[in-house]
């Protein structure tokens, strides 16, 4: 998976899926799939 992300250019943590639990979290998780997105656009 490393290798995968270095060739891509992205960080690793792009390919983890996190077990939110949280409202909160999931505030989280899409303020940063957003922020991610707009990175690799």
């Amino acid at each position: 998976m490393k290798l995968f992300a270095s060739t891509l250019g992205v960080p690793v943590e792009l390919f983890t899926v996190p077990v939110l639990s949280e409202p909160r979290e999931y505030e989280a998780a899409e303020y940063w799939r957003y922020e991610l997105g707009a990175e690799l656009d």
